[in-house]
C-alpha cells in the first residue's frame, strides 16, 4: 500500500502539561474515498491493515519521537506473523521497538480478549508499546483497558472537548487519571 494509490498522514501527540510534542501517529490513508471503502472491499482485512501499518511505520523514518500506527484488534489476534513483521519494518527503518506504539482501534469488538492479552503481553515483552485508542467511543471500553493493560490510554475527542467546563466529562476523565496512574499508563 505504500504506492500512489496512498499517503501517509503524520500529526503530533502533545503533552498537555509541557506542550512538548512526546511522539506522533502515523495513519496510512486511501488517495481517494476512506479507509472504511477500502476496508469493505478488501478480501482480507486483517493483511490490509498490517499493510498500512507497515507503511506508516516505512514512510517515517527520522521521525525523533515515538511512532504510533494503529490497527485493529482482529489483525492484533489473527495475524500469526505480526511480531515478526514489525520487527522486520523496525529494523528497516531504524528505529527500537520501544518507540514503536500499536494503537488498538475502537472500530470493531476483540474478537478473542484471551488471545489479545497474550499477544499484548509478548509484544510488550519485546518492547513495543500498546495503547488504546477513542477509549469511550465505539468498542474501546473499559473492559479493555482493565484486560489489556496499555501503557497509553487514549480519550475520545468527544469526551473531552468540553473540558474543563463540563461537569459530567471531568469526574470521569480524573477517575480515569487515576487509573492510569495506577496501572503506570498514560492518559492522552
Amino acid at each position: 500500500m505504500a504506492d500512489a494509490s496512498a499517503q501517509v498522514v503524520v500529526q503530533p501527540i502533545v503533552d498537555l502539561a509541557t506542550g512538548r510534542v512526546i511522539a506522533h501517529e502515523a495513519l496510512t490513508r486511501p488517495a481517494t474515498g476512506t479507509v472504511a471503502e477500502l476496508f469493505a472491499a478488501a478480501a482480507d482485512v486483517n493483511a490490509l491493515d498490517l499493510r498500512l501499518a507497515l507503511a506508516a511505520i516505512d514512510a517515517c523514518t527520522g521521525v525523533p519521537t515515538a511512532l504510533n500506527v494503529n490497527l485493529l484488534p482482529s489483525t492484533l489476534v489473527g495475524v500469526d506473523d505480526l511480531r515478526d513483521q514489525l520487527d522486520h519494518a523496525i529494523a528497516r527503518t531504524g528505529r527500537e521497538p520501544h518507540t514503536l506504539v500499536i494503537e488498538l482501534t475502537e472500530q470493531e469488538p476483540v474478537p478473542d480478549l484471551v488471545a489479545a492479552k497474550r499477544r499484548c503481553a509478548s509484544l510488550r515483552n519485546h518492547g513495543y508499546a500498546i495503547a488504546i485508542d477513542d477509549v469511550g467511543n465505539g468498542h474501546a471500553s473499559l473492559r479493555l483497558i482493565t484486560a489489556l493493560r496499555p501503557q497509553t490510554v487514549k480519550t475520545d475527542r468527544g469526551i473531552v472537548a468540553d473540558l474543563p467546563d463540563s461537569d459530567e466529562a471531568a469526574p470521569l476523565i480524573e477517575a480515569l487519571l487515576l487509573y492510569c496512574r495506577r496501572i503506570g499508563a498514560q492518559l492522552v
